[in-house]
């Protein structure tokens, strides 16, 4: 049925912290949600005699990852570490309490640098060994670690970036539940019978995930092509969006909704009619300690006027899509209209797909997809199915995703030959509920029904840490 009684009076709903008014089916409080996960990965940098590892770590060792009093080194003279300047008060060796099962080789001593916070929690600590060399420093942590249970790592979170290089075999990485550590040693210097070095110690974070819709709406006046944009704030990263029209009749749709850019959604629609119709632009933006790693590619193809045709675009390797949407170089939708902008193809959910209708002239229809990283969320395809719009009516599909998953970009399909330009979608936005996606279409057919499908991408934070 039309819903020609949705008006607007009210102000609109927001799906997360901030955002102007979103549309009549999403007039809902903001609404902000916060998922503790259970993660795994490995990660890892260090540094053995003479250099400094793959990463990060500066002469002094600690770049931005944590802050240490500078190493120092024994001379060839020495014989005990209390005649190395800064270990002349040293105690008995230690990690600290996070890390008791982290030993040292006898008749050691250490120096606790202060931590510091890039996602990770970062420590250094100096170390001095007596009666050692560098030979017998890195077989003692090669030994011991992995006899407690820590695995050797080829990587190591310099920075708080998962997946750095650690460079060497000097790292090792431990997990207990959500208890995710590294050990990275580095900057052995043995002289005399002492050998000096650190050890980096990291422990991960626990994670958090929060989506925010920010909305925006502004008046299409007769005539004109409007454009609305909504964006992510500092700090967010953009993952999908959509749109909603509000008119009396719900004839009209947009004649493009896309990412922009890294942080922005734009719709836009033109009116020609001297009917008031207000649209409303939407931008899932997701708030996290940890990276998505967004990326957006697309894809055009120029359709000749009376023409039509499909393009997609698809997701590298390990990526996910997690959003997409259409573009036009008619923005408003004035001489053709997109039949299709949905998520997947036929060969691969991670894509989006497009198919535009120039009816009355040549036009160029681009799908745009948003993938993030295997390593940051995981996504799949929810369907709606196939539903049926009776003659000058309207009609409404939400599909859903499980509670642990977000709904964040979703699409339509004209699901049956030659209903082209009969069915309107107003709007195809996100929902009230933060797993369930809006698809609105008006069949302006009066003689017929005709059918449609609609589907959502489905997110869900799984970072390797």
């Amino acid at each position: 049925m039309c819903r020609a009684d949705r008006l607007i009076s009210a102000p609109p709903r927001s799906r997360g912290s901030c955002g102007s008014p979103p549309p009549p089916h999403a007039l809902i409080p903001a609404l902000l949600l916060t998922l503790v996960l259970l993660l795994s990965a490995c990660s890892a940098s260090a540094t053995s005699t003479a250099h400094t590892g793959a990463a990060s770590p500066t002469a002094t060792g600690g770049a931005a990852d944590s802050t240490s009093t500078a190493l120092p080194t024994p001379k060839p003279s020495t014989t005990d570490c209390s005649q190395v300047s800064g270990f002349d008060s040293a105690g008995p060796a230690s990690a600290g309490s996070g890390f008791t099962d982290v030993t040292f080789p006898a008749d050691s001593v250490s120096i606790s640098g202060t931590t510091s916070t890039q996602v990770y929690t970062f420590q250094l600590i100096n170390v001095c060994s007596n009666h050692a060399s560098a030979a017998s420093v890195h077989g003692f942590f090669t030994s011991a670690l992995p006899g407690n249970g820590w695995s050797k790592s080829a990587t190591y979170p310099y920075k708080g970036s998962v997946g750095s290089s650690c460079g060497d075999p000097y790292c090792w990485r431990k997990q207990s539940g959500t208890n995710i550590r590294y050990v990275s040693l580095e900057r052995i210097s043995a002289a005399g019978s002492v050998a000096s070095y650190i050890l980096r110690l990291a422990k991960a974070p626990i994670p958090t995930f929060t989506i925010a819709v920010h909305a925006n709406h502004h008046a299409a006046p007769q005539g004109q092509t409007t454009t609305v944009t909504a964006s992510c704030v500092k700090g967010e990263q953009l993952v999908g969006g959509g749109y909603y029209i509000d008119d009396t009749n719900q004839i009209y749709e947009a004649g493009e909704s896309y990412p922009s850019s890294a942080s922005v959604w734009t719709s836009a629609i033109y009116n020609n009619t001297p009917q008031a119709m207000t649209l409303y632009t939407y931008a899932e933006c997701v708030q996290a300690n940890f990276q998505l790693n967004v990326q957006l590619l697309k894809k055009s193809l120029a359709l000749s006027a009376g023409s039509m045709g499909p393009v997609w675009t698809t997701c590298p390797s390990k990526t996910v899509a997690v959003g997409g949407g259409f573009q036009a170089s008619d923005p408003g939708g004035n001489v053709g209209w997109t039949v299709t902008s949905a998520p997947g193809i036929d060969t691969s959910k991670d894509a989006w797909t497009v198919n535009t209708q120039a009816k009355y002239s040549a036009l160029t229809e681009t799908a745009w997809v948003l993938c993030a990283s295997v390593n940051a969320v995981s996504s799949r395809i929810s369907y709606a199915g196939t539903g049926t719009v009776g003659s000058s009516s309207g009609a409404q599909q939400l599909p859903t995703c499980n509670g642990d998953e977000y709904a964040t970009a979703g699409g339509f399909v004209d699901s049956q030959p030659g209903s082209e330009g009969e069915l309107f979608y107003y709007g195809n936005a996100p929902g009230k509920n933060p797993s369930q996606w809006i698809v609105d279409v008006y069949n302006r057919d009066s003689g017929a029904s005709h059918s449609f499908s609609s589907q959502t991408f489905c997110l869900k934070p799984s970072p390797k840490f």
